[in-house]
This record gives C-alpha cells, structure tokens and sequence, in this order.
C-alpha cells in the first residue's frame, strides 16, 4: 500500500470513529473543482467537529453512472436515499449580502431563493431523521473557519487551512482504475515524461456570466515573461483560445488536450450530455489537470474554479494574473463574488 493510500485508510478509520453523521452531497449545480474543492471544506469541517462524512453522489452533475466512484476510489461511506436528491441543499449566502447582490444587480428573485433554501433546508433535516432514525447533519450545516490552526494527529496534519485541504486532497484524489488509464494514454500524447513545465488556463464558455474573464493576451504576456524555455501545458475549454495563444507566442511549446471541436464549456450544456460524451470530456479535463498539479509554475485567475484549486494545491508555485500576490492566501477561499471583485480591481 503506497503512503497515499494509508493516508487515506487513516482517513477513513478516523471517519468511522465518529457516531454523528453529516451528508455531504456533491456534484449539485457548480462545475466539477468548485463541487471537489467545497468537499475538501466540508471535510476539514467535519473532522474538526468530530462528525462522520458521508456523502451523497447519485445525481452528481459531472457523473455518467454512480457518482463519484465513475471516476474516483472510495473514501467514505456514500449514501443514497433519494430524498438527498431535493432536500439536501447547501448553504446560502448571507442576507446580507444576498440583499446587496439583489438591490446592485436588481435581482429581488436572491431574496426568494435563499428563503427557499431555508425552508427546503429545514425539510431535509426533518426527512433526513425520520429516514436514519437519528439526527443527520446535511449539507447546509457546513461553515468552515480558515482563520483556524488545524490538528488532526493521527492524519499528520498541524497546520492552516490550506495545509488541511491540500491533506483532504491527498486522501480523496484516487482515480479508479480504469479512468487512470485513460487519463495516462491522454498525458502520454504530450510526451511530457521527465520534463519540466508550466501550466496555466485559459478560460472561455459560462465563466462570463459570473466574472470578467482574462483574456488569452494577459495569460500569453506572464508565461512568456515569467517562462524558461519549457513547454506550456494549456488548460482551456475553446480551442480557438489556444490558437490564440500560439499566435501571439509562436516561439512557445504551447500544449493543449483541448480539441479543435470545443468552443467554450457551458455546465448547464455538459450536465445534459450523454453518458459517454460527459465521460470523455470529464477524463480529457482531469488528464490536463493531473498534469498541472506537477507543473513547476501555475498561471491562472481567482475567478475560475480549476485555476482557484491549483493555486491552494500549488501556492507559492503560482501566479494569478488578476490578484496582488500578498492577498492571494486569504482570497483563495472567498466566494466568487469577492474573487471577481478583486479581480475587476486589479484589472483596472
């Protein structure tokens, strides 16, 4: 068994030593690093208040057939009541700033749909205890503090919160089998064996619906700069970006498993893909992402999901475009509208 692997049966051992449950469901409506990275939180949270993880995968948007064991290992006891289907529901924004995004963007429908997250809220909690014959934690009763030193000794973990979750990613990143192979026969294509690289994402699609997005101009401009004669791994999902990019630096190795057909992920598109299309585009995106956590340096933005994961996977290995460095730590774990506040700044 390989230290990963251990890691994770301590993980699960430890898990199991815990009497009250909490189900996590995952793959809701987000895009698929945005859905892993608020497990991981849940997770530390979990942990930290001594409460067993399950999780709850059956209709995850990014899944072909099971959820998360189409792609992954298990590493916690998974569930699949039905009712998780519609009662199981993350957590909110504030009022607070539900009421801003609401007067700002003249949006009064924020304000119906955090009180139907209540109360569908409160309904989950009543079915999920009349389902288990006890009291079950849901989704929403995750808050994580990452202002928090964590210790968990019997995980080697003592550390920040970005210590812990890079730890949960270690114990929770075990393809199974047959999506690890394919994975490798994409990477093989590259012929990045042994080399050194950079990595860094373009991105297209949905993303500008929640963000200004950075161009290809900014990203080509740091990695040339920045860039000692390697090859440029390219996370994107239009390939008319990575075209771009080799346009606007021909002297640059620039690599992508993007393909010619892909004009900009939409996830509210991929979620009603077929089976086998999903399944395709799902392995093609985390062969590019397995090749970028071993990249040498990072490039990327505070506003996408891939780019925030890497950068807390990564940091100080990385650089974000659209960030000053020093606030990099804190901002990572922010919500979207922050990040893209930030970002809207900096661009100024």
């Amino acid at each position: 068994m390989g230290q990963h692997q251990e890691l994770t049966e301590r993980y699960r051992l430890l898990n199991e030593s815990f009497s009250q449950k909490l189900v996590w469901r995952i793959g809701q409506q987000a895009g698929f690093f945005a859905e892993y990275s608020a497990l991981l939180c849940a997770m530390i949270y979990c942990l930290d208040h001594r409460l067993q993880l399950q999780i709850y995968s059956a209709d995850a948007n990014f899944g072909t057939r099971k959820g998360w064991t189409d792609y992954f290992h298990p590493f916690c006891k998974e569930v699949s009541d039905a009712f998780h289907q519609k009662y199981n529901v993350g957590a909110a924004p504030a009022w607070c700033h539900l009421w801003k995004v609401a007067w700002q963007e003249h949006r009064p429908q924020l304000l119906w749909w955090k009180l139907h997250q209540l109360i569908t809220g409160r309904k989950g909690r009543r079915m999920a205890h009349r389902c288990y014959g006890e009291k079950v934690l849901l989704s929403d009763s995750v808050k994580p503090d990452y202002s928090k030193t964590y210790t968990f000794p019997e995980l080697g973990i003592n550390g920040g919160f970005i210590d812990a979750f890079r730890a949960m990613a270690t114990i929770t990143w075990h393809l199974n089998e047959e999506t690890q192979q394919d994975i490798d026969r994409l990477t093989a294509e590259l012929h990045l064996q042994g080399k050194a690289y950079v990595g860094c994402q373009v991105r297209g699609g949905d993303k500008v619906t929640e963000s200004a997005l950075i161009g290809p101009e900014e990203i080509a401009r740091w990695v040339t700069t920045l860039n000692e004669g390697q090859p440029v791994v390219v996370l994107t999902d239009d390939y008319r970006l990575f075209q771009d990019l080799q346009q606007r630096a021909p002297a640059t190795q620039w690599l992508t498993l993007c393909t010619p057909d892909q004009r900009g992920y939409v996830n509210s598109s991929f979620t009603q893909t077929s089976a086998e299309e999903k399944r395709e585009k799902m392995v093609r995106f985390m062969a590019t992402m397995q090749l970028l956590m071993d990249c040498r340096l990072f490039v990327g933005s505070i506003t996408t999901g891939p780019s925030v994961f890497l950068m807390k996977m990564k940091h100080p290995d990385i650089v974000a475009v659209d960030c000053p460095r020093h606030l990099l730590p804190d901002i990572l774990f922010t919500d979207i509208a922050r990040r893209a506040a930030v970002s809207e700044t900096f661009q100024r």
